[in-house]
């Protein structure tokens, strides 16, 4: 019978997928960057990441032989060892450290502290509260503060250029403003 119709059993080949003559599902060979649920589904899904590999062999594998180690699951984008997140990269990294956390804090308590010594010193001394009123008046008339949040929001925009429209900055601009990645605490690729 499938001799006399084989337009009923067999069907096309999957997109993205090259079939040679007499594949099966099971032997599909995956593209790189390409992924299936298992090696008896025709569904391939395009990987956006650098964690799927594909399948070169002909072998029966698992929808986590698809991916490079380290990952598994769908898309390969869930990590397969702990402390480990999927990062916007497209690959697993390892959790950041609280160290990376305390360099912010402590240039905020620093800051503060500058503040309240600051500011009692000026209760007390009437020269050095005279001091800080025109400082204060300089460092207004120059915008310092609009100045820097002009850069942070630049220095946003410029690293999400590529996860969101897929445009790479060139590193010598990324370079300079380097500095900043301080001020980042990474929050959004932890969730």
């Amino acid at each position: 019978e499938i001799f006399s119709k084989p337009s009923e059993h067999c069907l096309d080949c999957p997109d993205n997928v090259i079939c040679p003559f007499n594949t099966t599902l099971q032997t599909l060979k995956i593209p790189i960057h390409h992924w299936r649920r298992s090696p008896d589904t025709s569904t391939i899904y395009s990987c956006n990441n650098k964690a799927c590999k594909g399948s070169s062999s002909w072998k029966h594998i698992t929808s986590s032989s698809y991916c490079i180690n380290g990952h598994e699951g769908p898309l390969c984008q869930v990590c397969s060892n702990d402390y480990e997140f999927f990062s916007s990269k497209g690959i697993c990294e390892g959790c950041p450290s609280l160290f990376r956390l305390l360099i912010p804090a402590g240039i905020i308590i620093a800051l503060l502290g500058v503040f309240f010594v600051s500011r009692i010193a000026a209760n007390k001394f009437e020269e050095y509260d005279n001091f800080l009123q025109k400082s204060s008046a300089r460092l207004s008339m120059m915008s310092i503060q609009a100045k820097f949040k002009i850069l942070v929001t630049f220095y946003q925009i410029i690293n999400s250029l590529g996860d969101v429209y897929g445009v790479e900055v060139d590193e010598k601009v990324k370079g300079c403003l380097s500095f900043l990645q301080y001020f980042n605490f990474g929050l959004t690729e932890v969730a």
